[in-house]
């Protein structure tokens, strides 16, 4: 056997050793990619199934499987917003606020650990309330990262924890403050000082034309 012969041998045990190791890693995605002629799991035409696959992360690509098997359009739809370009908005903090740190109410965590579509979605960022001397509240995201599902807004719930509009507006206690200005970045979202904050039990993010739940901060 000569030296070159020798080598692709050698190179070919080596890589069908790694292609065996990492195949959990990697397997998941092959589902989302069409075969000839065929489209993939989510009905993407196979450009765009290979965009998402490139993008998506394993935990992600199990979410959407699920997903697709009770509601493929929505699963279409969160795919799909993971191609689009992220609307970030880099706002500072007001002057106000840094005289009323001290008065600072709470930072919560957005959490999307019993989520409906659990891993399907992302929702990261830190959101710190601040109480004003005249009795107003600032929201105030930073570090913002969540799905960019079309009409993004920021509502108040009664529950704590709600995964779908109706657990959002269980009980008819819910408040919608307004649009999200972005779905990546540092934002400031003022609640009027008529406005109750803390008699709701968390700030929400909801997707309205979907009618989903994308991440939730329990008060």
């Amino acid at each position: 056997m000569n030296t070159q012969l020798r080598a692709f041998v050698v190179l070919l045990g080596a890589a069908l050793v790694v292609i065996t190791y990492t195949f959990p890693t990697w397997q998941p995605y092959l589902s989302l990619l069409p075969g000839r002629g065929e489209t993939s799991i989510l009905g993407l035409r196979a450009d765009l199934a290979e965009q998402v696959v490139m993008q998506v992360s394993p935990e992600q690509v199990s979410g959407l499987r699920e997903l697709a098997e009770e509601d493929v359009e929505l699963a279409q739809e969160i795919a799909l917003a993971e191609l689009r370009a992220d609307q970030a908005v880099e706002e500072e903090i007001p002057a106000e606020l840094g005289r009323l740190l001290p008065s600072l109410s709470d930072v919560l965590t957005l959490d999307t650990e019993t989520a409906l579509y659990g891993p399907a979605l992302h929702a990261n960022g830190v959101l710190t309330i601040y109480e004003l001397a005249d009795g107003r509240h600032i929201l105030r995201f930073d570090d913002l990262n969540v799905t960019n599902l079309p009409g993004l807004s920021l509502y108040l719930s009664g529950n704590p924890r709600p995964s779908n509009e109706e657990e959002l507006q269980q009980n008819g206690f819910y408040h919608r403050l307004r649009p999200m200005l972005g779905n990546a970045g540092n934002h400031n979202y003022e609640v009027a000082a008529e406005l109750d904050l803390f008699s709701y039990n968390s700030v929400v993010i909801y997707s309205e034309p979907l009618g989903v739940v994308v991440g939730y901060a329990p008060l």
